[in-house]
């Protein structure tokens, strides 16, 4: 491992931290103190983290243990920061990165160094985006795993993400490519579905709960050209993709944020064979880094992040700061798993554990 430059400006650093750390499947955090602040390898950046967004994904790992087996633990869970750059690999492009930068970073529960729900963090540097000094922590930290989640599905060539825009040019509905074209979010008041909403400029963008496309007696009718279903209950996601048009320029593609339902799996698998089959549906992964098919798009994503910050073209969502810091962890997820929070982000301050 890499050791890290001399922090100049920000200061020493201690030596310990505090972690909120989940030691085994289906228990409750456990806050940990004394563990060593990490080293940054020769690409990373390392990062005092001054605020963690919480995001549903966290709780039904903490529940169900999506995504690992029990020798992955103890998992340090989180999946958006927001903080200060502290230290930096021998590697990291000094020209662009400097001690004291203000940035937001995805995060990795699989790999303890990059977690996001303890005070340090590393990640790479070509993953990280710069904020404006206009926005505050608890705004960016809303950003990274919503926005990357939108982009990813929606823009990405596929079959990681619809194809919309693969270069990042910004969608829009005067593009004869896409005119007529109609676009489906459904949950638009999740975080995800907001940034879905500044990603699509269709000439048509509706938005409906899946309660009144099930109960609608011409839901086959609506000719939709994607849906991006940001509920992805199984109710959500039939009703979605029965909304998907069978014809046009492109297939009807219904994208979503859990694995596909078992009925939809079925459908899939069946019509598979045939090269016509005119509808897909796909779970978009957000990761920047994981699956390592993602990093090219995640390196470009985030620079274009960058920009459209700075230029006010992408905000952040509402923050709602949670008391306590890592300790309040635990009352934000079961907000978040009673469904209590809509429109906005819980956020915690790590720096403020007691």
């Amino acid at each position: 491992m890499q050791e890290s430059v001399p922090i100049p400006v920000v200061g020493l650093l201690p030596d310990t931290q505090t972690a909120s750390l989940l030691l085994s499947p289906k228990t409750k955090l456990q806050l940990t103190f004394g563990i060593p602040v990490h080293t940054p390898a020769s690409d990373e950046l390392l990062i005092k983290v001054h605020t963690d967004a919480l995001n549903p994904i966290d709780w039904k790992i903490q529940d169900h243990g999506f995504f690992f087996t029990e020798k992955d633990y103890p998992l340090t869970l989180g999946c958006d920061v927001a903080g200060e750059v502290v230290g930096m690999g021998e590697g990291v492009d000094r020209e662009r990165w400097k001690v004291g930068d203000r940035v937001i970073s995805q995060a990795m529960p699989s790999t303890p160094r990059r977690g996001a729900f303890q005070q340090y963090m590393c990640f790479p540097a070509d993953v990280i985006a710069k904020i404006p000094q206009s926005m505050t922590y608890a705004e960016a930290s809303t950003l990274p795993l919503a926005f990357a989640t939108a982009a990813v599905g929606l823009l990405a060539p596929e079959p990681i993400g619809a194809g919309l825009s693969p270069d990042l040019e910004v969608v829009r509905s005067e593009d004869q490519e896409r005119k007529g074209q109609t676009a489906l979010v459904l949950g638009g008041s999740s975080s995800v579905g907001q940034y879905d909403r500044n990603q699509v400029a269709f000439d048509e963008l509706q938005e409906e709960i899946f309660k009144i496309l099930l109960e609608s007696s011409d839901v086959n009718s609506r000719d939709v050209d994607i849906v991006y279903d940001a509920v992805s209950t199984p109710q959500s996601q039939e009703a979605g993709f029965a909304c998907l048009s069978p014809s046009g320029s492109r297939k009807g593609t219904l994208i979503t944020v859990l694995p596909l339902c078992e009925s939809l799996t079925s459908a899939m698998a069946a019509n598979d064979s045939e090269k016509e089959f005119s509808k897909r549906a796909f779970l978009v992964y957000a990761g920047v880094l994981a699956p390592t098919s993602h990093r090219e798009f995640g390196r470009k994503m985030m620079r274009r992040l960058e920009e459209w910050l700075e230029s006010g073209e992408i905000r952040p969502n509402k923050p709602v700061v949670l008391p306590n810091g890592l300790n309040g962890i635990e009352e934000g997820l079961e907000r978040l798993r009673r469904g209590e929070v809509s429109g906005e982000k819980l956020v915690v301050f790590p720096q403020n554990t007691h």
